[in-house]
């Protein structure tokens, strides 16, 4: 098990290289810099905990706090991939309304509930994090499949990738939730889904690769902006109604 470790870490260290070398070749911190926030801030972890001593005392704490920063910055990722995806025009406004709109209700909906009885904040907030990033590219996905625009390889090896690796942690943190006798084999089931994400990142971003052409014409941009401008004016009427009846 412990070469298998050294090998995963090998693995991830060269797609890390490999991610920087060829975003440096063509230009990849211009054209996607919150992904490349992300990945240095990861890469740099990468190699600091390579140096700090296992035993030491601050270990545990240095370690999960970098973890909580992780979680959080992986909502770059996931809007990244919304900016790749939705690169311009009406569909883009209409998409990013809505998406922040269901956002705003899950965190809320996640901040009322609070952890559960014997789970730390630490596992709560992470597992939090790790779906409502999932749930954010699964949305993107989505919407974009609905207004039939096209991804390119960018943006597309991005968001399987990542959602990947989410849905790793989210597999990860429940198994240990239902029973200790998973932990021998899923705790390398993370660091797997971590270096899978790296590869498919690479391959991604080999070369810059956008949507292939623009996502939808200009009379229906305005046929989509004047109907959501209607239901949002219907909504706003009804929110009204029900606050001052």
């Amino acid at each position: 098990m412990a070469y298998l470790g050294d090998v995963l870490f090998l693995i991830s260290v060269c797609c890390q290289g490999l991610l920087f070398w060829r975003g440096w070749r063509w230009g990849g911190w211009q054209a996607y810099p919150f992904f490349y926030i992300y990945l240095s801030y990861t890469s740099f972890w990468t190699g600091a905990f390579l140096f700090f001593p296992h035993t030491h005392p601050l270990y545990p704490s240095v370690y999960w706090d970098s973890e909580i920063v992780a979680a959080a910055l992986r909502l770059l990722v996931a809007w990244e991939v919304f900016r790749g995806v939705f690169r311009q025009g009406t569909v883009r406004r209409i998409a990013g309304t809505s998406l922040v709109m269901v956002l705003a209700l899950l965190a809320l909906t996640f901040w009322l509930s609070g952890p559960p009885p014997g789970v730390s904040f630490v596992i709560d907030f992470m597992r939090k994090m790790a779906l409502s990033a999932g749930a954010w590219i699964i949305l993107v996905l989505g919407v974009a499949r609905f207004y039939g625009i096209r991804i390119g390889q960018n943006a597309w090896g991005m968001a399987i990738g990542f959602l990947i690796f989410v849905s790793s942690e989210i597999a990860n943190f429940a198994a240990f939730d239902l029973s200790s006798w998973f932990i021998p084999i899923w705790r390398f089931l993370h660091p797997f889904a971590y270096v899978f994400m790296l590869a498919v990142w690479t391959w991604a971003l080999w070369d810059y690769l956008p949507n292939p052409q623009k996502e939808i014409d200009s009379s229906l941009e305005s046929l989509l902006l004047s109907e959501w401008q209607r239901q949002s004016a219907a909504l706003h009427e009804t929110i009204r109604r029900v606050i001052h009846p």
